[in-house]
């Protein structure tokens, strides 16, 4: 279910929310880490050519610097956007960091949360439980508007 809402034709924003202190490094070297680890996977899945693996290293760069070296404070949220597929590749947007072009990345890290133990299992299931309850959501207002075409013809 997870894997057609990020690989549809979805936009999905994620609230990264810390439930103590932080900072930004410590974020992105959590970040990095499970994009990594990410990277692996997918070379043993088979899911990722030699080529890609290759494409894809110039946006872990661009990701990793886009984190400044200050604090983040307890329950600042960090705003998270993987824009929907089009004609143009992906793009993660970190609000007030900057973004990051690329399919791989993008759908990654956003998969990162959920598949497995996740990068934050205690937030795992309500992101996941928001998620669906926002296809669920599209997919009746979609209903709707079928419905309503007709309507007073």
């Amino acid at each position: 279910m997870l894997l057609r809402l990020v690989g549809g034709h979805f936009s999905i924003s994620l609230i990264i929310v810390p439930t103590r202190s932080t900072s930004y490094s410590h974020l992105r070297d959590g970040f990095m880490r499970a994009l990594q680890a990410r990277l692996v996977l997918s070379k043993q899945r088979g899911s990722l050519t030699p080529e890609d693996e290759l494409a894809v290293q110039s946006p872990l760069r661009k990701f990793k610097s886009m984190f400044p070296n200050t604090p983040l404070a307890k329950h600042a949220p960090l705003d998270v956007l993987l824009t929907s597929p089009g004609p143009q590749p992906r793009t993660l947007i970190v609000r007030d960091l900057g973004s990051v072009q690329n399919d791989w990345l993008s759908t990654e890290f956003v998969l990162a949360y959920f598949e497995g133990h996740g990068i934050s299992p205690p937030v795992s299931f309500p992101l996941c439980l928001m998620l669906t309850l926002a296809h669920v959501s599209l997919k009746l207002k979609q209903m709707v508007v079928e419905r309503l075409e007709g309507f007073g013809q």
